[in-house]
């Protein structure tokens, strides 16, 4: 599947469920998640059931992505990773 084709199923979902329901989704997947790397965390969960959850949140997450403005998102984003690069810069150099 394309990325577009990604895009289309995603436009879709919010046509046929609604934002309000894809917001609820997206509480609900990415609470999952937290509670599967939790679990993980203490032994009770393997690598690939938070594979799994990680996928269902990447998917919900898209959509709120769509749902709040991609470039706005995108535009957050890039400042965000270059923030992120500078922490790593700095803990590479006080190793």
């Amino acid at each position: 599947m394309t990325s577009e084709d990604e895009r289309d199923v995603f436009r879709r979902a919010l046509a046929v469920f609604g934002a309000e329901s894809q917001w609820g989704m997206v509480v609900e997947e990415t609470s999952e998640l937290n509670a599967k790397i939790n679990q993980h965390k203490r032994g009770r969960a393997s690598v690939d059931q938070v594979a799994e959850e990680v996928a269902d949140a990447l998917l919900v997450l898209e959509q709120a992505r769509m749902m709040v403005g991609e470039a706005r998102v995108d535009r957050i984003r890039k400042k965000k990773l270059e923030k992120l690069l500078q922490y790593v810069v700095h803990a590479e150099q006080n190793r």
